[in-house]
């Protein structure tokens, strides 16, 4: 009925306005409010009415209600075709406050076509004038933000934003203040201020979700800035929010505060969930080592390179560990799987410091030492390479295995021929002189040209030099120094001698007396350098490439070019050289390339073990999660069938009601049939009442009584005693009504009378 009402108000109320009857429209539209305030449409209606009545401040007062609520309820479009009814609105009739806001309505829907139309400037000067009209505008300052934002300007767009959003955080307008921290996020990723500020939203508006991961990514942010006491307070957050990640950055936290006992129940709680989370077992394992427990801290080291077979900082520490039990050997064995790791991802210092540290226990461990010479190798490093070699070298002939010695020493010659401890050891096998001492400065050698020959000069340099045949001579014989005699351009020229030494020199001195030489003809020693060639082709008189390299050293001595061979037979054995060198080094490389693919092959191996077993730990995990689904289910089973049988007592409940309630009705009808026959008067003189009761008999006040509507009863019974005087019993019902009327007081049976009335009518 009230619809139709409804209906009814409003179809005249229309009629009325294209009418033009204002007045009769506005009493209807009134009605309709009535009815319900909260019809916005009807407001704006109104509000077209009194503007054609041209009332337009009442016109006023009913447009803003309607935009305001349109605004509340995000229908920004509606609110929009009302702010442009209110700017049309005669301000002259307005007073001050609703002129003022009227005029900052007129330039906001003059901003908005500017916006419209492109003409983003002027839509910001707009702005910025409602903004000296109104300062407290804080729409306008977000509108401001966001046109700059558009052009790019982002250090003018942070202006505006920043004006504002922390007035919306601290009067608790989160709605509004989230979209603007978000925009401010977008201009500056890093501003972990504000980032905070989102997080609080989220966990204020009831965002769990979105609480959660602002918080956890707080925490890992302070851990990596190594603000511990941040981390915990945000780690503890997202632990409220049923993060289990959160778990471990409040462990780490405590971890770092000492706080030991407290961290491992974070830890442990998180590994429940994770058991391979790798950053939880490492701090675990710290724990368990600060606390000298070795053999707790060595396990949970194990279940890191179990998880991650090529943890190195894993490896490293169990590799501590065991040296700190006494463990050596394992200690060691441990320490150099380490290297093999860092050599296969080509870290060679790190492979290098991992082989060090073995060896600052186990100075002479010939494995680590020939790792340690064959990673210098890879790295490029020949000098300390060599250094090592001649370190095994040693360490082979301490232990009397000469063989092994010498095939280390060679490869120390090899890769670092002027290496000061070869060329030591060569001056002790040779006798070498001091290195000899010039009066004067010997002049740069004039570089050769063919006009030398037709040019007149000293005879020496004229001359091309010899090649020296020397007959054999007795091992155990001293060579002669010869008398050099250099040219004439060489003046004041003071040779130091020094006898040989009485060492008794084999052929297998020679390669360190050639290195020598080499070392001192390079260094501008000529006449010690030639000295060692000589002694070495005594040695070996017959040996082609002592030859050409003394011919060579006197060639550069006396400034003149070394003669070719006619035969070619130098540059074959040069070309046969470093063929030998070439295949020696190609060699030494396949040999590196077979230990990195031994390496490689027991890294896999070890890795094929390690995935088997987390393939097992899956597997359990997995029955785990299944049976745990099952029983999860099952209790769903158990809740739905409890939940089936409640409602079904319910309905019962109901139903019994229901039933109880139709007899009471049928009942209470009998009664009433009953008593319109035992009473012929009524039945003779019905009677209508303004509430459209076409009965008055005791009964149906009893019924009123019964239903709580007291105030009809006594109109009910008082009618009746006026027409039936002599109606004891309706006397008697009411003046028990009168006495509780007195109880309850005047006032309460005025409100109750009138709640009573509307009850009557719906009746």
């Amino acid at each position: 009925m009230a619809v139709d009402n409804k209906a009814n108000i409003k179809k005249m109320a229309m009629i009325y306005s294209q009418e033009g009857r204002w007045d009769k429209a506005i009493v209807e539209y009134k009605k309709l409010l009535a009815l319900d305030p909260t019809d916005f449409t009807t407001h704006n209606m109104l509000g077209d009415v009194y503007k054609k009545k041209n009332e337009d401040e009442l016109a006023y007062q009913e447009y803003m209600t309607a935009a305001e609520a349109h605004i509340k309820q995000g229908l920004a479009d509606k609110a929009q075709v009302i702010y442009k009814k209110i700017g049309q609105l005669d301000s002259s009739k307005l007073n001050e406050t609703d002129r003022k806001r009227q005029i900052m309505i007129k330039k906001h829907t003059e901003a908005d076509k500017l916006i419209e139309s492109g003409e983003t400037d002027k839509a910001i000067e707009a702005y910025k004038e409602i903004v000296k009209i109104s300062p407290e505008s804080l729409d306008t300052y977000q509108k401001l933000g966001e046109l700059y934002a558009q052009k790019g300007d982002k250090k003018e767009s942070l202006v505006y934003y920043e004006k504002i959003v922390d007035i919306y955080f601290t009067k608790r307008m989160y709605k509004k203040a989230l979209p603007i921290y978000q925009k401010i996020m977008e201009i500056q990723p890093d501003n972990i201020e504000v980032r905070e500020k989102i997080a609080e939203i989220y966990e204020r508006e009831g965002n769990d979700s979105d609480a959660k991961r602002e918080f956890l990514f707080l925490a890992e942010y302070y851990w990596k800035e190594k603000n511990v006491e941040r981390t915990e307070f945000y780690a503890q957050k997202a632990v409220e929010f049923k993060s289990i990640e959160a778990h471990y950055f409040k462990g780490a936290a405590l971890f770092h505060k000492k706080v030991y006992d407290e961290a491992k129940k974070e830890l442990e709680m998180l590994l429940k969930f994770k058991a391979n989370h790798v950053g939880a077992l490492q701090i675990l394992a710290n724990i368990h080592s600060d606390l000298g427990q070795t053999d707790e801290a060595l396990s949970v080291y194990n279940k890191i390179v179990k998880a991650e077979e090529e943890n190195t900082e894993a490896h490293e520490m169990i590799a501590e560990l065991m040296l700190k039990k006494g463990q050596k050997k394992e200690s060691a064995a441990k320490y150099i799987m380490v290297s093999n790791i860092y050599t296969k991802k080509q870290e060679y210092d790190k492979a290098v410091t991992a082989l060090n540290k073995v060896l600052a226990t186990e100075p002479e461990n010939l494995e680590v030492l020939q790792k340690l010479a064959d990673t210098y190798l890879l790295m490029k490093k020949k000098k300390e390479a060599a250094d090592t070699f001649i370190k095994i070298s040693d360490i082979y002939t301490k232990e009397n295995l000469p063989d092994k010695a010498n095939e280390a020493y060679k490869r120390a010659e090899e890769n670092d021929p002027a290496n000061k401890e070869i060329i030591s050891r060569a001056k002790k096998l040779s006798g070498a002189p001091e290195p000899v001492q010039f009066s004067a400065p010997l002049p740069e050698p004039a570089p050769f040209s063919p006009k030398q020959e037709k040019e007149p000069g000293p005879v020496f340099m004229k001359q091309e030099m010899p090649v020296f045949e020397l007959p054999p001579v007795a091992p155990a014989a001293e060579p002669a120094m010869p008398h050099i005699k250099p040219s004439d351009s060489i003046e004041n020229v003071k040779i130091d001698y020094a006898p040989p030494a009485a060492h008794e020199q084999t052929k297998e001195d020679i390669p360190a007396l050639l290195a020598m030489a080499e070392s001192f003809i390079n260094s501008g020693s000529f006449d010690e350098g030639i000295e060692l060639f000589q002694k070495a082709i005594v040695l070996d008189p017959g040996n082609p490439e002592i030859k050409k390299k003394l011919n060579a050293a006197y060639s550069q001595y006396a400034g003149i070019p070394e003669s070719a061979p006619d035969d070619g037979a130098a540059a074959l054995k040069e070309e046969e050289r470093k063929r030998e060198q070439e295949e020696k080094k190609k060699k030494e490389e396949e040999e590196v390339k077979k230990k990195q693919k031994e390496l490689t092959e027991e890294l896999e191996a070890e890795k094929k073990k390690r995935a088997q077993e987390e393939e097992n730990v899956k597997k359990r995990q997995q029955e785990l999660m299944k049976k745990m689904e099952e029983d999860k289910k099952k209790k769903k089973e158990e809740e739905d069938r409890k939940k089936e049988e409640t409602d079904k007592a319910k309905n019962e409940t109901e139903e019994r009601k229901k039933k109880e309630e139709e007899a009471r009705k049928k009942t209470a009808e009998e009664e009433r049939k009953r008593d319109s026959i035992e009473s012929p008067r009524a039945e003779s003189a019905p009677e209508t009442d303004e509430g459209g009761i076409d009965f008055i008999t005791v009964m149906s006040a009893d019924i009123f009584l019964k239903q709580g509507l007291a105030a009809e009863a006594e109109r009910i019974l008082k009618k009746i005693t006026v027409k039936e005087p002599d109606n004891m019993e309706a006397k008697q019902k009411l003046e028990e009504i009168m006495k509780r009327k007195d109880r309850h007081g005047r006032k309460e049976e005025g409100s109750e009378s009138g709640k009573k009335q509307s009850k009557v009518s719906y009746i």
